[in-house]
């Protein structure tokens, strides 16, 4: 507002009195303290004037301001007109108005020491703030405020010192931070005029008023606008220092007490130390100059006044300088280093020059300096702690040796170099130098023993005397918080039972003052301590933390039941809260120091007992979970004994309900109270004190004579199913069964019976155990009570063997049907535990019963259990499961129980279908992966033993009105008092349908086990001694197998007219796919005897069976045959050979004998490929009579098939064996290929004709030639008719093997005799329109492209020959389809081109010039030059630059065909006048064009020269005009041939010279009649220009016109086109050429 602004013009010397005069007004100020009190602030620099001149501006604003209303009203300038009334009594003008100014500083100092202290408080604050601003003006308002609080201070007592004497002080001290030290140069005051310094004095009295003569030199050095760093300002500033050292009041209580400390708690003691702290700082830090300093004589002339006010006598001098060295470890002290430095070396002065009683006095037990040199040694500043090194050599050098302190400064002085070193060495010299204190016996010296005795004695005297000292120090209550903390650091390593037993009250002081006291008596809870809880300090804290640390190992032996140092440990325990911020709990720390040595120390077992049980209570009412995390981890450590814990646990069933009437009662009551307040019974202090016991045991690795704390935890099991509700001691039930199973685990490691003295059987309670899993519905509870059964069985085999069936029939109901990888581990453990015991316990007595059943049965209800339970068991843990049941129990004798017992499950639980349901996919793929973890040997004999009991099983039951599945009673659980076992399969209470259903289940699964690639595998990885096992189980196998055969066999013939038939039937089979399977795994000798032996069976069905089953063997891949098994085959061929031969006479069934006669083919098939090679011998009757089967014309089509596939194996494999056949089966094969029709049912029959034509090709190329020609035509035939054939089902498969043959014949037959068959074969099929020359021509292709160099040139001529006749055949059937003539006509001209690519040009040249002749002559036809000019093209585009070698020869007739055939220039057409005529000419046209396109493209040798160009250049360009064919036609040939064989010729000139003629001539064609031509000739020149590119350039004038033209034109289209190829000049020119139009 406007006082601001008026404010900020007072700084103005132009306008500054008028702003003064308005501010100072009554208008303004009138009833507004706050703006008086700013204004009197503003205004008050400018009522100080230093300017020489009475009549100056500055005195004239300062006269009216002292006038002025504000310096009438305002309490702090008031009166201040008084201190101008002697501006006119002096001549000397500085003289004036230092008076002015002194008068003015010593009114404005009276008036604020008569204000009120808040006010005047308030006053000086915003002078201090005025100050602090940056304004410019020629009066140094600090230095005016300096004054006036230097003034005031003298006239205020002592209690409203403090805060000012601080101000004024900073005031100074920040004034001198900018002056600094003034060293060098000429002094200032030698300059003329100047103040004498050097006479200057500094009194002791208080003074109020500033000399004159010091005030006119600040007036004229203000005046003289120095900086206020400059040092001419230092007089001024020592002598505000003497005055604030001079007036500060001294408080008369201080000089009674002993220690000093800036943490006091009295305000005006703390701040009179504060100040006297920052005094010595200032007066040091320039009393510490060097001689060059002008004013250091000054400084230390301030140092003895503070000196002799201050600190008068000796004791005062050292409590302030020992306050200074321990200041570092004072929080609210801010003492520089630097000063501990010096007072230090101040002492050290001060103690050289002092006598040896004052020295004395220094080290006396009651004096406070070497306690506090104690605290400074540890000093983290190395120069400190060498000064206070420094203090103490002092002493000693000044001591008289009658102290006891003179002990300790000796050996720390003897330690100096270590102290300074290092700050923690303080400790360590001290644990030295009190060791002597902890030895009990003192060393007696066998030559003077009593003087040594006396001498060791006195040393620890005065030893015990020095540490009394310093322990008194830290125990007195004056002594301050820090210096207690400082000395406890530096004796933590002096530890023993005395110092502990000094520290305990300051302990139990302390422990008072913590919040959350306990008492840890009561046993309700915590309860606050005795003493106000306030907290501690943080020194404190620390004190207490180090006390608290000096329960160890040493002064273990304190801790007695009465001793108060186990009193206050049990209540440091029982305080959870933090001191203060920043520390830990009292219970924290009290629980560190409980560590393994310390709890084994412990001086007697109540002791131990006690401190356990604290703990136990602790960490029942721990507050939170870090604190009950702490007291486990000391519960962990601490070695326990077992008999410690059992009292414990002792406690809580000593606290169980009574059983009186008054027990009973109250009881009751704290039941009704538990329901009221909704509060388990559970959650009491006792239920939750066991809890945490048996946390801490489930935990506790290590715990002596475990055994003693069964009995105990047996009876919390039964205190916890006493309970009525269950649910809520779950956990702890789990508790006690880990402790029960871990104690188990330890007392026996190795689970083996435990001796009697160890652990009493009758003491395990695994009655109740069972009763426990019994009454408890958590799966927790469950796994925990098995796994201790389990481990129990093996300690206790007798007990648990009762409870057998118990504990399995609770896994079957429960723990078998939990998802969880602990429950697994679960079974595992009690498979593996109770089962062993049960054969261990048989074993060692085979009568044992187990209720009054044998092992056997024991175990097979047992897998029953299991069983019954796998549907309900997880799918991904069941073969965990029932593999460690079965490996457990034995798999050799209870595998085959277990698949039986699956079995009887799944027929059990049907409930429809009848008897040939077929066994489910999961019960199947879940019994063979079962098995796969078993050997094979194992596996074979339980299929043995299973099948010996289906095949003790009865045939059917007699009795069929038995009580139906549905009605069928459940099995019961089993009981202790069940007298007989239950059979694998109860007969008796299952229906007939059941019993078939079973048997139907078993022989179902034989042959999946049997063909399993995991079982088969395992075989072939078995050794040597295995093998000879497995042969012995194969034997028992395969005669159980043949012996149910005929069982079923039987029971089919007894049933056959019953509705059972189709069972027995459908059981037949699976007991033949058995025998298979068994057969599969036969060793080779004895399978290859059964197969002989059932191949002379009577009955078809059964040789059909041999022979399939011997195929099967012989299918298998690896089989090596041994010489012995090569025989016995051997004598197999003439059984099969008879079967093959087989006629209606010999079997009545026709379907049946061919069957037979094919299955019988097929097994010769195989046995030639396994050994025809090596034997063919034994195989040439075997061709011979598959011939004749082949040559039957009337045989089955079947059986023919399955001879032709047999004679192919037997040409492979005979070889050369095989030619003398040839002329035996070659024809009747060749004849099933020719009567062959693309019929369905002679699929099969065409297949295998074909492979063994292809066969017979492969394995006798060279002796075909008598059948080459007719073989070739057939082939070629049927690839032809194979094209045309959609709906034939064998094309893919036929079509291959036609290729086949093709490559074959090509890549075999030899050249001399393959191009004549090849030359014959073509004269046949040029006659029939499917005649396949197509199919004949990729033969040659393909036999040429392999042909060497040699045969090339030996059957060139040949070749050629053929070659002329076969591209002449559009000449011959110029009246056919003109579509199949030309797809003839390619595939020889592949088969040309094929030749072409193996001749040199040597060899092409007579070729070619050939051709041409053939083509042009004037008898030929000329149809040829459409074959020339088509296989032109072709080899140009196969040769590419080659070809243009030769292409000279047709320039000429090239030029003259396209001008005869131009519809412009001549009458006559070319062909003739029919539509095929016209479409020959069109078609003659384009191959010509596409001919001198690509000649064009490849030229690289200059082709296109002057004369070729002048030949073709004109009938290239008038074939833009040639409209043959009509519009389509010419349109897409001018587009596809013309426009890109004219551009190609432009681009192969490579001439301008050259390009304008032509480019001329087709700008010609631009002005065409037709618009077609037009059109065309444009397109033509689109691509001319892009083809030249920037070269176009040249020929662009003379397009230009032409172009103009065409814009115009009447054709919409060719005015487009127009627009087109301009705009792709455009782009290709880069140029505009819109402005030539």
């Amino acid at each position: 507002g406007l006082v601001d602004t008026l404010i900020s013009l007072l700084h103005r010397s132009d306008v500054s009195q008028a702003a003064a005069d308005i501010l100072t007004s009554e208008a303004v100020l009138q009833d507004n303290h706050s703006v008086q009190d700013k204004v009197a602030v503003a205004i008050l620099p400018l009522m100080f004037v230093v300017v020489p001149d009475a009549k100056s501006a500055e005195v004239t604003t300062a006269a009216m301001v002292a006038r002025s209303y504000l310096c009438q009203e305002h309490p702090l300038l008031k009166g201040v007109q008084q201190a101008w009334s002697h501006l006119s009594q002096s001549s000397d003008v500085n003289d004036v108005m230092a008076t002015a100014n002194q008068g003015l500083v010593s009114h404005l100092a009276g008036n604020l020491a008569t204000m009120e202290p808040d006010m005047r408080n308030s006053m000086v604050q915003k002078l201090l703030k005025v100050t602090s601003s940056s304004t410019e003006n020629s009066v140094d308002l600090s230095m005016v405020v300096s004054f006036i609080l230097a003034h005031l201070i003298g006239q205020l007592v002592q209690d409203d010192q403090g805060a000012l004497c601080q101000q004024a002080l900073d005031l100074v001290r920040n004034r001198l931070q900018l002056v600094g030290p003034s060293a060098g140069g000429t002094p200032w005051w030698k300059e003329k005029g100047s103040l004498d310094v050097q006479a200057m004095k500094f009194p002791l009295a208080k003074v109020q008023t500033m000399p004159q003569s010091l005030f006119v030199h600040y007036q004229k050095t203000t005046y003289r606008g120095l900086k206020p760093d400059s040092p001419q300002f230092v007089p001024v500033l020592l002598w505000l220092a003497n005055n604030i050292i001079v007036n500060l009041h001294v408080p008369q209580e201080l000089s009674a007490q002993q220690w000093w400390s800036q943490q006091t708690a009295d305000p005006s003691q703390k701040a009179y130390l504060s100040l006297l702290v920052q005094l010595f700082d200032l007066l040091v830090t320039f009393t510490s100059g060097t001689a060059a300093d002008h004013h250091i004589q000054h400084w230390r002339t301030l140092m003895q006044n503070f000196l002799k006010v201050h600190l008068p006598d000796t004791t005062m001098l050292f409590r302030f300088l020992s306050m200074l060295w321990v200041c570092h470890t004072d929080n609210s002290s801010k003492t520089r280093a630097l000063v501990q430095v010096r007072a230090l070396h101040m002492a050290a002065v001060f103690i050289n020059n002092t006598g040896e009683k004052t020295v004395a006095e220094l080290l006396s037990k009651e004096s406070r300096v070497l306690p506090s040199l104690l605290v400074t040694l540890q000093h983290k500043v190395p120069a400190v702690r060498e000064a206070a090194v420094s203090v103490l050599q002092a002493l000693l050098e000044r001591s008289d040796g009658s102290t006891c302190g003179e002990v300790l400064a000796k050996r720390l002085v003897h330690a100096r170099e270590e102290l300074i070193a290092d700050s923690n060495h303080l400790s360590q010299a001290l644990h030295v130098l009190f060791k002597p204190l902890d030895q009990p016996k003192l060393p007696v010296s066998k030559a003077s023993p009593g003087k040594h005795k006396q001498k060791a004695e006195a040393k620890q005297a005065v030893l015990q005397a020095v540490l009394d000292s310093l322990l008194g120090h830290v125990t007195a209550e004056k002594s301050p918080g820090h210096v207690k903390l400082g000395l406890l650091e530096a004796l933590q390593l002096v530890n023993s039972q005395g110092v502990l037993s000094s520290l305990l009250p300051m302990l139990d002081t302390l422990l008072g003052k913590c919040p959350q006291g306990l008492t840890p008596g009561d046993p309700q809870g915590l309860t606050p301590g005795e003493s106000s809880i306030h907290g501690l300090t943080p020194d404190e804290a620390a004190i207490l933390h180090h006390i608290l640390m000096r329960y160890q190992v040493p002064t273990v032996p304190l801790l007695q039941p009465s001793h108060q140092a186990l009193q206050l440990f049990q209540k440091a325990m029982g305080i959870w809260g933090k001191p203060c911020d920043g520390w830990e709990s009292p219970q924290t720390m009290a629980l560190k120091q409980i560590t393994k040595e310390f709890f084994s120390c412990l001086p007697s077992p109540a002791v131990r007992q006690t401190l356990l049980s604290t703990l136990f209570d602790l960490q029942v009412i721990a507050p939170n979970p870090h604190v009950a995390k702490e007291i486990s981890h000391v519960l962990k450590v601490i070695s326990l004994q077992a008999e410690e814990v059992a009292v414990e646990l002792k406690k809580f069933t000593q606290s169980a309900p009574s059983t009186s009437v008054r027990g009973a009662k109250k009881l009751r009551r704290e039941t009704l109270q538990a329901k009221g307040t909704q509060r388990s019974a559970t959650d009491s202090e006792p239920w939750r004190r066991v809890t945490v016991i048996l946390e801490m045991l489930q935990n506790k690795k290590k715990v002596r004579n475990l055994q003693l704390i069964v009995p105990p935890l047996f009876a919390i099991l039964a205190r916890c199913l006493e309970e009525e509700q269950q649910t809520p001691v779950e956990y702890l039930k789990q508790l006690v069964l880990t402790c029960l199973l871990n104690t188990c685990e330890r007392l026996s490691p190795d689970n083996k019976p435990l001796p009697p003295d160890v652990l009493p059987e009758e003491q395990f309670n695994a009655e109740l155990i069972v009763q426990c899993i019994q009454l408890s519905d958590s799966p927790q509870t469950h796994n925990q009570a098995l796994l201790l059964l389990g481990t129990a069985a093996g300690l206790f085999p007798d007990k648990i063997l009762h409870q057998a069936m118990a504990i399995f029939t609770f896994m079957g109901a429960h723990v078998l049907r939990q998802d969880d990888m602990y429950s697994l581990q679960i079974i595992t453990r009690t498979v593996d535990t109770v089962i062993p015991a049960l054969i261990q316990a048989s074993q060692r007595n085979p009568s044992l019963t187990v209720a009054n059943q044998k092992l056997d049965d024991i175990v097979t209800m047992v897998i029953r259990v299991f069983v019954d339970a796998l549907p309900h068991i997880p799918e991904h843990r069941r073969q965990a499961v029932f593999h460690h049941l079965v490996r457990t129990v034995g798999a050799e004798n209870y595998l085959w129980t277990m698949l039986a017992l699956v079995f009887e499950s799944r027929v059990v639980g049907k409930t429809g279908g009848d008897g040939e349901d077929k066994v489910q996919d999961t019960d199947t793929e879940f019994c063979v992966e079962l098995c796969a973890h078993f050997p094979p040997d194992i596996q074979v004999l339980s299929l043995v033993k299973l099948l010996k009991y289906v095949s003790s099983l009865p045939e059917d039951k007699e009795d069929r009105k038995g009580p139906t599945p549905a009605k069928r009673p459940r099995r019961k659980e089993p009981t202790s008092s069940e007298q007989q076992s239950e059979p694998l399969f109860d007969v008796a209470n299952h229906t007939a349908r059941q019993l078939r259903n079973f048997k139907f289940l078993v022989l179902s699964f034989f042959p999946v086990l049997l063909g399993n690639s995991s079982f088969v595998g395992k075989l072939v990885d078995m050794a040597m001694e295995g093998s000879d096992r497995m042969r012995g189980l194969y034997q028992s196998l395969l005669e159980e197998t043949l012996q149910y055969i005929r069982q079923v066999a039987l029971s089919l013939d007894k049933n056959s007219s019953n509705p059972t038939a189709r069972f027995w039937r459908a059981l037949l089979h699976k007991a033949y796919d058995t025998l298979e399977k068994v057969n599969a795994l036969l060793p080779a000798e004895v399978f290859i005897s059964v197969v002989s032996g059932l191949m002379k069976n009577n009955m078809p069905t059964v040789r059909k069976k041999a022979m399939e089953l011997l195929n099967s063997k012989l299918q298998q891949p690896g089989q090596n045959w041994a010489q012995g098994e090569v025989t016995l085959l051997l004598e197999m061929v003439q059984e099969l050979q008879s079967v093959t031969m087989a006629t209606k006479e010999d079997t009545p069934a026709a379907e049946e004998l061919a069957v037979n006669r094919q299955t019988a083919l097929y097994s010769l098939k195989l046995l030639c490929r396994a050994l025809g090679s090596d034997n063919p011998d034994s195989f040439v009757e075997v061709l011979k009579g598959v011939t004749k089967i082949v040559a039957n014309s009337e045989e089955n089509p079947l059986v023919v098939s399955a001879a032709l596939l047999c004679l192919a194996e037997l040409c492979s494999c005979l070889k050369a064996h095989a030619i003398p056949h040839l002329p035996a089966f070659m024809p009747p094969l060749l004849s099933i290929c020719l009567d062959m029709q693309l019929d369905k049912s002679q699929e099969l029959l065409l297949l295998s004709a074909l492979t063994a034509v292809h066969k017979v090709c492969e394995s006798l190329p060279h002796f075909l030639s008598p059948y080459l020609v007719p073989l070739l035509l057939q082939v070629t035939r049927l690839s032809q008719l194979m094209k045309d054939a959609d709906d034939f089902a064998q094309k893919p498969l036929v079509t291959a093997r036609l290729k086949a043959i093709r490559h074959c014949l090509a890549s075999t037959i030899a050249p001399r005799i393959l191009i004549p068959a090849v030359s014959q074969c073509y004269d046949e099929l040029q006659q029939d329109p499917q005649g396949g020359v197509g199919s004949l021509m990729s033969v040659l292709s393909e036999r040429i492209s392999s042909m060497a160099k040699d045969d090339v040139t030996s059957h060139h001529s040949q070749m050629v020959t053929f070659f002329m006749i076969a591209l002449n055949y559009r000449a011959r059937h110029a009246q056919d389809d003109l579509e199949a003539v030309e797809q003839v006509e390619g595939h020889v001209m592949e088969a040309v081109l094929s030749l072409v690519m193996k001749l040199s040009e040597v060899t092409f040249r007579p070729m070619f010039f050939k051709l041409y002749d053939w083509a042009t002559r004037a008898d030929s036809s000329r149809e040829r030059l459409l074959t020339f000019y088509r296989l032109s093209e072709a080899m140009a585009d196969r040769l590419k630059s080659l070809f243009v070698l030769f292409a000279g020869h047709m320039v000429k007739n090239a030029a003259a065909t396209l001008d005869l055939n131009n519809v412009t220039k001549e009458d006559e057409p070319f062909f003739g006048p029919s539509d095929t005529d016209q479409k020959k000419s069109s078609l003659l046209l384009v191959y010509i064009l596409d001919c001198l396109q690509k000649v064009f493209l490849y030229d690289n040798e200059n082709f296109v020269n002057k004369e070729t160009f002048d030949i073709l250049m004109q009938p290239l360009v008038d074939q833009i005009e040639n409209l043959q064919g009509g519009e389509d036609v010419f349109a897409a040939r001018i587009e596809s041939h013309v426009v890109p064989c004219i551009a190609q010729f432009a681009v192969s000139v490579g001439d301008d010279a050259s390009w304008k003629p032509l480019h001329y001539q087709i700008m010609l064609k631009t002005r065409h009649d037709s618009p077609k031509v037009r059109f065309a000739a444009l397109q033509v020149l689109e691509e001319f220009q892009r083809k030249l590119g920037e070269s176009f350039m040249v020929l662009l004038p003379e397009t230009i016109p032409f172009l103009a033209e065409l814009m115009e034109d009447e054709c919409e289209e060719v005015e487009d086109q127009c627009q087109k190829v301009i705009r792709e000049m455009e782009t290709t020119l880069g140029e505009d050429l819109q402005k030539y139009f």
